[in-house]
């Protein structure tokens, strides 16, 4: 069995979107786009981009919004145990991804143990999203519906 070494994350994460947009059902003409879609093609109509701020405008933007230091404190301590847990899912990321790897370099691929290695890769991706999105929920529940629509209205400019 061939060994891959894999940049962090980085592969892993690209093999994982690689595989999910290769695999995905093919849109119907008359289907609407989704949510998801409409953001990939037009930022600006993006209808969660009115709902969730990232980190990074709050920190760049937040004193011209009235952010407290207390707020500020407390969106760095979020932002670091995100950080740290990531470091774990990254190695977990790069397992799966060489899992996955290494039961298509089979003859005949093993159908069920690439199935079991994709969802793995599947899962693990799945992990990285939901905690992107929680740290997201947890700065927009640190500040105020003014501090929010400022920070929108700073952005947005």
């Amino acid at each position: 069995m061939q060994t891959y070494r894999l940049r962090p994350l980085a592969a892993a994460a690209a093999l994982a979107i690689s595989a999910s947009i290769a695999f995905a059902p093919a849109p119907s003409l008359a289907q609407q786009p989704n949510p998801t879609q409409i953001a990939a093609t037009d930022p600006a109509k993006d209808p969660f981009r009115a709902k969730l701020l990232p980190p990074d405008i709050v920190m760049r933007l937040g004193h011209k919004a009235g952010v407290t230091t207390d707020q500020r404190k407390a969106i760095i301590t979020l932002v670091s145990k995100r950080q740290s847990a990531m470091l774990e899912t990254s190695l977990e990321m790069e397992t799966h991804a060489g899992e996955l790897l290494a039961a298509l370099d089979e003859t005949p691929v093993d159908e069920e143990r690439a199935k079991a290695a994709f969802a793995k890769v599947l899962a693990t991706e799945t992990k990285v999203k939901t905690a992107h999105f929680d740290l997201l929920i947890n700065i927009r529940n640190l500040l105020t519906a003014e501090q929010m629509e400022q920070l929108q209205a700073l952005r947005d400019k």
